[in-house]
């Protein structure tokens, strides 16, 4: 019986050092994928968070019968790496589908609808012309623009059904409607790549971090100790900055980006969403 699978046969007795155990599993786990051709260096860290979670049960579901623990690792690990490598592709096609239409070129097509988008779009006064047969809009012109900006700055939220309805009480092209709220999406699944990107390089850091503080737990000698205590404020000003640059990642629409699709003037953009949300708050104290 190796040393590991004395260790792992202990826990299940006694419930004692799984801090040791768990670090040796950690390190078989993260040096795995380096065997497969299609993983690359992040790879292994990735994969390591995606079994992180199972190493618990694997410990526990294990019956010692005179194979190792190591090789009953090693099992689980190439069926789990499947599993992972059929996510991950699944994932990049799936962004690799989002991204089809380039929203940095001067004209989107999208194939399924036949409709095109340009990046000058215009005006907000264009599609406020009365339509024909002229339908007559209580609303104010005023009133109109507010409520256009918090549709566009929820476009998330908002599905393609509902967009005639909108455009009907906005009294706009729902042609035009449709490009905005289309082009505003798009650059948010942009933005949820980059956030996904930051999540992977942060939990990475996590780990690396876990990693260095339970060297220092284990080493005695005084230079190792300051080489990897100097280690570890380097990666923890990395993981700062890692989340600093994941918090400023804005989850909706700039009023910036609402600007530039729909030209309206920015400061006009701000103060109209200022004055919605005064109002919808007056109105939700009064309920």
């Amino acid at each position: 019986m190796d040393d590991l699978t004395r260790r792992v046969v202990r826990y299940q007795i006694s419930g004692t050092d799984f801090a040791m155990v768990y670090a040796q599993i950690t390190t078989i786990v993260y040096r795995f994928p380096q065997r497969n051709s299609r993983c690359t260096e992040d790879d292994c860290g990735d994969f390591l968070l995606f079994f992180q979670a199972r190493i618990n049960t694997v410990v526990k579901r294990f019956c010692y019968r005179g194979i190792s623990f190591e090789a009953y690792l090693l099992a689980n690990l190439k069926w789990q790496l499947r599993t992972y490598l059929r996510r991950r592709d699944h994932s990049c096609e799936r962004v690799r589908v989002a991204l089809r239409p380039l929203l940095w070129t001067d004209t989107v097509l999208r194939e399924d609808t036949g409709l095109t988008l340009h990046q000058a779009a215009p005006p907000f006064a264009a599609p406020l012309a009365p339509q024909k047969p002229r339908i007559r809009n209580p609303r104010s012109e005023t009133d109109r623009r507010r409520l256009l900006i918090i549709v566009l700055k929820a476009c998330l939220y908002v599905r393609e059904a509902e967009l005639p309805l909108i455009a009907l009480a906005l009294s706009c092209d729902v042609q035009w409607l449709r490009e905005c709220w289309l082009r505003l999406r798009l650059r948010l699944i942009c933005r949820r790549s980059r956030s996904e990107e930051l999540v992977t390089r942060r939990n990475r850091l996590y780990v690396t971090v876990y990693g260095i503080h339970h060297q220092l737990s284990e080493c005695s000698d005084e230079e190792n100790r300051r080489q990897l205590y100097q280690e570890l404020q380097l990666m923890q000003q990395r993981l700062a900055r890692v989340r600093c640059q994941l918090s400023r990642v804005p989850h909706a629409p700039t009023n910036l980006e609402i600007s530039e699709v729909t030209g309206i003037p920015k400061g006009t953009v701000d103060s109209s969403l200022y004055y919605a949300k005064r109002k919808l708050r007056q109105q939700l104290a009064l309920q």
